[in-house]
């Protein structure tokens, strides 16, 4: 069933399935772009933290920007499991992050907590886009 969808929507690259979480309106070329809302160039609309739609050992790469900090910190671990569940063996996961060493460091110098609050909390937008989690590189690899 995926494997039809996908050859369908020519999404794979050389048999190569590379999948953009929490993708937004950022639609990257040769990726499946996922997000939970109906956006323009949404692939698939998908809640990242479940990816119900998307079968273990399916994708070669996933890559994830600036939405792993949305995600509740009791509940992190759970889903990177299952992201980690979806690539198949070899695959990479890619995880980038607003880094908490700098939003300090620029406090600490600058003193202006308005000018960090989307760092610290989200842009509050819409239900998914809070920050419950702050990230460092320590943090990240551990």
């Amino acid at each position: 069933m995926f494997d039809e969808y996908y050859k369908e929507k020519n999404i794979t690259i050389n048999n190569k399935m590379k999948l953009h979480l929490g993708c937004a309106s950022k639609h990257i070329e040769g990726f499946v772009n996922i997000d939970v809302r109906e956006l323009e160039g949404v692939d698939v609309i998908d809640n990242i933290i479940t990816l119900e739609k998307f079968e273990i050992n399916t994708a070669d790469l996933i890559y994830v920007s600036h939405v792993l900090e949305h995600v509740g910190r009791r509940e992190y671990m759970a889903v990177l499991q299952r992201w980690y569940d979806i690539l198949k063996e070899g695959g990479i996961l890619r995880i980038a992050v607003p880094d908490f060493e700098i939003v300090a460091e620029h406090y600490n110098e600058h003193k202006d907590l308005q000018a960090l609050r989307g760092f610290l909390y989200g842009g509050q937008t819409y239900a998914q886009n809070y920050h419950y989690c702050a990230w460092d590189f320590k943090t990240l690899a551990r």
